[in-house]
């Protein structure tokens, strides 16, 4: 993790963030940065002259405004079986914890970027057995040090709901990075390259999910650029690895909540499903020859 603003690669805040937990995902906490923290950010320039009084009440609001619109968002999610099985995934990980930040206190960004999801520890959300390498969401070649141990890492979801405009765009860009969170909490993070534009199979993996949490809603289908794409030729779409080779590679590494997304018989698109039901279909007739 690359240094952030307060010189600290391994953590975000210097002190200890105030916490809320939500009563659907007990290890997946909205929190906020201490006051110093704060105050070290917005006063970088050293404008706020009002006094601390002053600065802490700001403080104050801006803390109990996030936190009511981040679990505003949250609290949706489990509306919906799609987004109930990610956060059962994340609480099948009880050693490791979620924390949903504001995206200000990521310290390093681009205007372009919506939201960020990092682990704590790189190499332990990593695949075990597998060099930290691959490509970046953009398509860069991405390459660190060391291999993955798979053990797991609690990770920070970087996030702020006003920066996500239309309807249910702040819950759905939540989803996805509780996605990312849920393959770092589970050791299953690979950056493995992927063509057509997703950069990789972690991007991929959660424009799926995502996608089936549209169709929950009666929303289109997008890719990771934001474009239409239809159902019914998902699977047979021209990516390398395709479709069916990514999902699979996803049953194997996160079986359980593969196959509990597989088993949702009220969402309206779902590749997981007709992905798990051909592959018992391969097996059936091997087994049968």
């Amino acid at each position: 993790m690359s240094p952030n603003m307060f010189g600290r690669p391994a953590d975000p805040i210097n002190e200890d963030p105030t916490e809320i937990s939500s009563p659907n995902a007990p290890n997946v906490n909205v929190a906020y940065p201490t006051f110093n923290d704060w105050l070290g950010l917005y006063n970088f320039h050293k404008t706020m002259t009002r006094g601390e009084a002053w600065n802490r009440s700001l403080f104050t609001d801006m803390k109990g405004s996030y936190e009511r619109a981040v679990l505003e968002q949250l609290n949706r999610i489990p509306k919906t079986s799609v987004g109930r099985a990610v956060l059962v995934e994340i609480m099948l990980g009880p050693l490791f914890e979620v924390r949903i930040l504001p995206f200000d206190f990521m310290g390093t960004w681009s205007v372009g970027t919506g939201a960020v999801t990092q682990a704590w520890n790189e190499k332990n959300s990593w695949v075990k057995g597998v060099p930290l390498a691959g490509q970046t969401a953009d398509g860069k070649p991405y390459v660190s040090t060391g291999v993955g141990t798979g053990t797991g890492s609690s990770a920070d979801i970087f996030f702020t709901p006003g920066r996500h405009k239309g309807k249910n765009a702040a819950e759905e860009t939540l989803l996805h990075e509780l996605l990312h969170a849920s393959r770092k909490v589970r050791g299953v993070t690979y950056r493995m390259p992927v063509s057509g534009g997703y950069g990789n199979i972690e991007e991929f993996l959660a424009v799926t999910v995502s996608n089936m949490y549209r169709s929950q809603k009666n929303e289109s289908l997008r890719d990771y650029h934001g474009y239409e794409i239809q159902p019914s030729t998902f699977l047979d779409l021209k990516l390398s690895p395709t479709p069916r080779l990514l999902l699979g590679y996803m049953r194997n590494k996160q079986k359980s909540l593969f196959e509990r997304l597989a088993k949702l018989d009220d969402v309206p698109f779902n590749p997981m499903k007709q992905v798990m039901a051909e592959g018992d279909a391969l097996i059936r007739k091997i087994e049968h020859a």
